[in-house]
């Protein structure tokens, strides 16, 4: 028997044709990979990017006239529907279309823009979305009645504190805070968020009362520790009278000043 061993060119000649072989495959790959995208290039320029959603309506993909017919007809009657808007523990309603606000619909589509001829952000748009905000139209003549009656409506008052003097001891009745929304805050708020179907969330601002803790600490410190020392004159007009520490009961102003003067016996 006889054994034929390979020769160095005979091996050298099948390598470089393996090599070959594998280089027009990865060709003939990267050939159909570009035809791909020249041919989804060319079928939609000039559409909105992949991944695009309106208050959750998906109009990726589309013609900017689709994409404004899709819109339209998903959200065109959210207008119609209440709106809750909230600041802190206060809550109101509103009903968009009676205040005025409505889509722009052309508008918001070129706000999404157009697909991008990069193949990698082409590539990664089906696989990931991303929120564009509507864009409103505004009839101010119509909102402003409804924000001065929400900026009512979302308003606290403040309650001032009091100490009342009872068998010998200052009882406190802590003052509590305020709130008022300000009404630019409220407009920005509202003419961006009212799509959002959580409804609106302002921040509002603390509205101090006349008697605060600052001046129930310094009465306590002061004027009330020095009425608990001892009886009391009380002052009323022509005349006056004393009782015991143990039965008044005295009101802060926001001075503070007291209507009760101690003395001692």
């Amino acid at each position: 028997m006889t054994t034929v061993q390979p020769t160095s060119h005979s091996v050298g000649r099948s390598s470089g044709r393996a090599g070959k072989i594998a280089l027009w495959t990865l060709l003939g790959v990267l050939v159909v990979l570009l035809a791909l995208y020249l041919a989804d290039l060319a079928m939609n320029r000039g559409n909105v990017p992949r991944g695009t959603t309106v208050g959750g309506v998906a109009i990726g993909g589309m013609a900017p006239e689709e994409a404004e017919r899709s819109l339209e007809q998903e959200l065109g009657g959210v207008a119609a529907k209440p709106v809750t808007v909230r600041a802190a523990s206060q809550e109101a309603t509103v009903v968009p279309e009676q205040a005025g606000l409505g889509i722009d619909w052309p508008a918001t589509v070129a706000a999404a823009g157009v697909q991008s001829a990069n193949p990698v952000t082409r590539l990664t748009g089906l696989f990931r979305t991303h929120e564009v905000d509507a864009v409103t139209v505004v009839d101010d003549a119509a909102l402003n009645p409804q924000l001065d009656r929400l900026v009512k409506e979302l308003h606290v008052e403040p309650v001032d504190g009091a100490i009342n003097v009872e068998a010998g001891q200052g009882k406190v009745t802590d003052p509590k805070l305020g709130q008022d929304v300000p009404r630019p805050m409220l407009r920005d708020e509202l003419t961006t968020s009212w799509l959002n179907p959580q409804g609106v969330t302002v921040q509002p601002e603390e509205v101090q009362p006349a008697v605060n803790n600052s001046v129930i600490q310094a009465a306590m410190s002061g004027p009330v520790k020095s009425a608990l020392a001892g009886p009391l004159t009380l002052g009323a007009r022509t005349r006056s009278r004393r009782r015991s520490r143990r039965t008044v009961s005295v009101r802060l102003c926001s001075s503070p000043t007291w209507r009760a003067a101690s003395t001692r016996s």
